[in-house]
């Protein structure tokens, strides 16, 4: 999947992680949202203040669990500008497979959501902003940004296709000499 290297390069080049946000003073959890009832959901974090996006205190990685994922920008991701409502459907580029994060942002806080495609993909989904706080806890604020994360490669398994590589061109330039 052309993301994995992507992903990999974003959160080596940003620095920011959902493991330093500080957590949104709310009654309201990511689970309100109907996203959460999406047959591609897993769990959800949040709401937690702050802003999604690359660069300064702006998060642009999650984790859930041993999984890390970076936020994919520009030509690599797969929503259109969608913002400005409590609720919608959105369509994506292309077919999102695998485990992979929606992140929603909503006032100053957003709650990020970990799906999984599945080997088919899913190309959109309902979602909506109710897992998400504004100023004195009000549920479903606006959306701001609506974003999406993708997979990070662990170092081991870039390791074990690299040295994969290493064998292949080793027994080649043995068959050729």
């Amino acid at each position: 999947m052309k993301f994995s290297a992507i992903a990999f390069s974003l959160v080596v080049g940003l620095g920011a992680s959902s493991a330093f946000a500080k957590p949104a003073p709310s009654s309201v959890s990511c689970a309100d949202s109907g996203i959460a009832t999406n047959p591609a959901y897993v769990a959800c974090q949040g709401p937690t203040d702050g802003n999604i996006g690359s660069g300064g205190n702006n998060v642009s990685t999650a984790t859930f669990g041993t999984q890390a994922f970076a936020l994919l920008t520009g030509a690599d991701d797969p929503v259109v500008n969608l913002t400005g409502s409590t609720s919608g459907t959105v369509t994506f580029n292309t077919a999102l497979k695998g485990p992979f994060v929606v992140g929603l942002r909503g006032g100053n806080d957003f709650s990020l959501y970990l799906m999984n495609g599945g080997t088919n993909g899913i190309s959109g989904m309902a979602w909506d902003t109710l897992g998400i706080t504004k100023g004195s806890d009000a549920a479903s604020p606006a959306l701001t940004k609506f974003a999406v994360f993708a997979p990070v490669p662990e170092p081991g398994a870039v390791g074990l296709g690299a040295a994969g590589l290493l064998v292949v061109g080793l027994v080649a330039r043995r068959r050729v000499a």
